[in-house]
């Protein structure tokens, strides 16, 4: 698990659309999974997408918050 921190400061191209540098500090959510069989045999990486839209005010959660407020 990792979590990413950052200024926005330029464009955030998201899967949702771009966002308009806002100079708000964002936090992405995520993990990385390893199959192993002797040797990497797969990668899969997980990434909470919807917190930094959410975050740049990009987009309302239902409940108001950002879920890392």
């Amino acid at each position: 698990m990792f979590r990413l921190y950052s200024r926005h400061v330029g464009p955030l191209v998201t899967p949702l659309g771009d966002v308009a540098a806002t100079g708000r500090v964002v936090e992405m959510r995520g993990m990385d999974i390893f199959e192993l069989d002797g040797r990497i045999a797969g990668v899969w990486a997980i990434a909470d997408w919807l917190a930094l839209p959410s975050q740049a005010g990009m987009v309302a959660l239902a409940g108001g918050d950002s879920p890392t407020e």
